[in-house]
């Protein structure tokens, strides 16, 4: 049965019979890895994805088909010193190396957009390994560079063939080559793969017993051990102390360059923090200035209205202080009028009113007087009463002369505005009130 499930190898040539072959050694691998593995708890953990049911049938149909993989939570250390928690297959990929198989060890981390970006793939070595240096799809990092990776797009590419196309590339160039253990007689006479007995059979594609590539379209039972190639062959050599020093500063070199790393992802990682905290600050700042700069263009606005009303005004007061300095330019070329000529009745009811209120000013004044003079003692009692008798007779005459006067000219006034017609005939008598100093009653204090 297809993937050893009971039953004794049979080969499927019928192509009908071979896909459904297919897809049953696919559910039982699946169902066997689900067993030892427990895929939906390491992406319950992870908890990133976008697509997590994209994500689960393929790294279900890639461990299917490479089953020298095995998912793991891990955590990655971005450039910019991010770290994110992904699902990773680790594991090894068989290649064909020379007409020999060998398993190369590598870390496929799932990109959290996945399938929308490619995932990320590393070579790592063992401690009998190194990178070759100057691969081709390989830096010294172990990051892996594939035109697969290159071209990706979510529809059409996926983890399963990813992997071939690794063991396809990894075939031609391997690259990763054994390193002498300091002690030993033997060196690898060429960067070649090392090879490492699988414990079980690995299958990149349907039809392949283990990735050799012989088409004989086999499906190799599990608990049945494949024979695996012997590594390449070596040749013999003396260890000296130089080599043996070599291969020390190798691996100093190495462990410093790990550290400087490390340190490099710890400094980087808290700059962008700094630098994302300060980013937000200005932000904060830029939306404040943003507000702020709306209040300041409405009062710029204000203020320029209010400048040009104080513009129009400073303009009306020059040109009336021009008006005003001109009069009195004209008016000190004039002669000096005397006070008592400076009012002047316009009519002979409006002098003599005017006649009768300076009396009545100049009893008032008389009064105060002699008032002040009996207070002296200057003045006898009976002078003072005779006096005093005698203006207050004068001051009650001049008070009812002038309230004649006065509702004589109200009352002419009131008939001419009940007859337009007669405005001109007592146009005098208003123009006589209107230019002289008119008293409409005299105060209670004056009227004795």
């Amino acid at each position: 049965m297809c993937c050893g499930v009971g039953e004794k190898d049979r080969r499927l040539t019928d192509p009908e019979d071979q896909t459904f072959g297919q897809a049953k050694c696919y559910a039982q691998l699946g169902g066997m890895i689900s067993g030892r593995v427990d895929l939906d708890g390491i992406l319950r953990q992870v908890n990133c994805y976008h697509n997590v049911a994209r994500v689960r049938a393929d790294v279900i149909a890639c461990i299917a088909q490479v089953r020298t993989l095995i998912p793991k939570k891990e955590r990655l250390i971005h450039n910019n010193g991010m770290e994110s928690e992904l699902l990773v297959l680790h594991g090894t990929v068989a290649i064909n190396y020379q007409g020999r198989q060998y398993n190369i060890p590598v870390e496929v981390y799932v990109s959290e957009p996945y399938p929308e970006a490619p995932p990320r793939c590393y070579v790592r070595p063992t401690k009998d390994m190194d990178i070759k240096v100057g691969h081709r799809h390989v830096d010294r990092e172990g990051l892996v560079y594939l035109p697969y990776l290159h071209e990706w797009t979510a529809r059409s590419h996926n983890l399963t063939e990813l992997c071939a196309a690794m063991s396809s590339v990894f075939g031609m160039d391997p690259p990763v080559y054994a390193i002498k253990k300091p002690g030993t007689g033997s060196a690898s006479p060429t960067p070649v793969a090392v090879a490492t007995a699988a414990s079980f059979s690995t299958s990149l594609y349907p039809g392949q017993v283990g990735g050799g590539g012989g088409g004989s379209g086999r499906y190799t039972p599990v608990g049945q051990q494949v024979q695996q190639p012997s590594p390449p062959p070596s040749y013999s050599s003396v260890t000296t102390p130089v080599q043996e020093e070599q291969y020390q500063a190798e691996a100093k070199k190495r462990e410093a360059m790990q550290q400087v790393l490390s340190k490099t992802q710890r400094a980087l990682k808290a700059f962008y923090g700094k630098v994302t905290t300060e980013l937000g600050e200005e932000q904060e700042k830029e939306a404040a200035l943003q507000a702020h700069r709306k209040e300041v263009q409405a009062s710029l606005g204000a203020m320029k209205k209010k400048k040009e009303e104080v513009e129009e005004r400073i303009r009306r007061v020059m040109e009336m202080d021009g008006r005003l300095e001109k009069w009195m330019a004209e008016q000190a070329s004039r002669p000096v009028i005397p006070v008592d000529d400076l009012v002047e009745a316009a009519d002979p009811p409006s002098r003599q009113m005017l006649e009768l209120v300076a009396e009545n000013a100049a009893i008032e004044d008389a009064l105060y007087h002699l008032d002040k003079a009996l207070a002296k003692n200057s003045v006898d009692l009976q002078v003072f009463l005779k006096k005093v008798r005698e203006l207050a007779r004068e001051q009650l005459m001049c008070v009812a002369h002038v309230n004649k006067i006065y509702r004589a000219q109200q009352a002419a006034l009131v008939a001419a505005r009940a007859a337009p017609l007669q405005n001109r005939a007592v146009g005098s008598g208003r123009g006589g009130g209107g230019g002289s100093i008119a008293y409409p009653s005299i105060p209670p204090a004056m009227s004795r």
